[in-house]
């Protein structure tokens, strides 16, 4: 999918949020939020279709070699470093 842009000279970066149910659970929650962008399902709901297709194998995790640079984030405590690696990618480039 990305070899077009990478043709034209762009790179990629991608930055996966690989967080424990329990973390995204929370945030979900917490969000104050009832719906997701237009459309009429809450945050609940995408959550437990993104987890069902996870699990059924219908949906899997990104591999390095997808893109030029592949953060994974595990604890939110990592945002901020992988935040400042991206912008020191892009400024780089």
């Amino acid at each position: 999918m990305l070899d077009h842009f990478h043709e034209d000279g762009f790179i990629s970066i991608l930055v996966y949020f690989d967080l424990p149910s329990h973390v995204l659970q929370k945030r979900v929650a917490s969000s104050g939020r009832s719906s997701v962008l237009r459309i009429t399902v809450s945050f609940e709901e995408v959550l437990d279709r993104q987890e069902a297709r996870y699990h059924n194998g219908e949906w899997t995790a990104p591999a390095q070699h997808e893109v030029d640079y592949l953060f994974v984030i595990n604890d939110p405590n990592q945002v901020e470093l992988v935040k400042q690696k991206v912008i020191s990618i892009a400024q780089a480039t």
